[in-house]
């Protein structure tokens, strides 16, 4: 009861959960009171993981490599910065390392 799909394995949409696998088990999320309470990743009606760019509790959080870190490194959803490419530095990753202060063995981010 509470599924769908060939195997039985889609949950079907409510608004309300009964047990903790209704919202993904240990480490995802746990019905509390008829609602799931997702953990860091995770957010949804039923505690999807977060979509591109999104992450923090219930996927509140965006970040976006262009805008963020200056298109020169990514997000790091674990710090909520950016860890930078090799070259650029700075909380953003809006700092250029002269290029003679890298070399194939160092990393400047």
């Amino acid at each position: 009861d509470g599924f769908s799909g060939e195997s039985c394995d889609e949950l079907l949409p409510s608004d309300d959960c009964s047990e903790d696998e209704h919202c993904g088990g240990d480490g995802v999320g746990r019905c509390v009171g008829g609602v799931c309470d997702c953990l860091e990743g995770f957010g949804g009606l039923y505690c999807e993981p977060c979509g591109e760019n999104q992450y923090g509790a219930d996927c509140n959080r965006t970040c976006d490599r262009f805008e963020d870190c200056s298109g020169n490194g990514r997000c790091n959803t674990s710090s909520l910065g950016c860890i930078c490419d090799e070259g650029f530095s700075g909380e953003s990753c809006e700092v250029e390392a002269p290029s003679d202060m890298c070399s194939e063995d160092e990393h400047c981010g």
